[in-house]
Parts: C-alpha cells; sequence; structure tokens
C-alpha cells in the first residue's frame, strides 16, 4: 500500500493503538531498522542484578495517557517508553520515534548502556 504520510514519509504504513484508540501511525521499515541494528541493546551478561536500580538519568517519561491522548512529549532530554511485556508497543514506538528521526535505543538489559547510546547525541528515546 503506498500512502504519504505528513507530506514525506511514503510507502507501508502501520496503525498504533493504545487502549482502542488509534494514537498514530509508522514506517515498519523504520522498526525493522531500530530492531536490527545497534539501537538494539542486547543484554549484558555481566551486569549485575541491581544495575536497574543504579543508573540515574534525567528524562521524560511517555505514558500509556500521553499516547491516548495524542501528544507525545518532545524536549531536548531523554525520553523513556516503558513497554515491558509489551512487544506491540515497543515496536510501534520504535517504528513512531525512528520516523521522527529521533535517536532510539531499545534497552533489553542494562539500562546505563542503552542510554549510553542515546547519549552523545544529547537527547533521544529509550525504549524499555
Amino acid at each position: 500500500m503506498g500512502v504519504s504520510v505528513e507530506g514525506g514519509l511514503n510507502g507501508v504504513v502501520m496503525a498504533a493503538k493504545c487502549s482502542g484508540r488509534l494514537v498514530g501511525w509508522f514506517s515498519p521499515l523504520a522498526a525493522d531498522v531500530v530492531f536490527l541494528s545497534t539501537a538494539y541493546v542486547a543484554v549484558d551478561q555481566e551486569a549485575a542484578p541491581d544495575d536497574y536500580e543504579t543508573a540515574t538519568v534525567r528524562g521524560l517519561e511517555i505514558t500509556d495517557q500521553d499516547w491516548q491522548d495524542g501528544r507525545l512529549p518532545r524536549s531536548d532530554c531523554y525520553r523513556v517508553v516503558q513497554a515491558w511485556g509489551c512487544a506491540p508497543l515497543r515496536y510501534a514506538s520504535a517504528g513512531i520515534f525512528a520516523s521522527l528521526r529521533e535517536e532510539v535505543a531499545v534497552a533489553t538489559g542494562n539500562l546505563e548502556i542503552a542510554f549510553g547510546r542515546i547519549e552523545a547525541q544529547g537527547s533521544g528515546v529509550v525504549i524499555t
């Protein structure tokens, strides 16, 4: 299906829903690139179990209500999408933010490593 979205994104698009409400659309190719690239941070087998509790970052959390209200907070700080156990949310948020040309890291283990991937850019999104 060829579609033009926001005047620049051509090709296949997927719709994203949260609690039955359409919250946006994204390029599945952008999501695939995120998950197949170094943005997908593999589990650190040597990480201590408490690494999640020791990493401190100043950032902005994107909640379910933000998705449902149709607003994604964007600023020059780091953002976190908490999607533990929800593969569709991880995939959709990766596609949405990658389509917006945001720096994206998908954390599957140590959050500090994921934040390290986007830290050099000064802003970005970590998907947990």
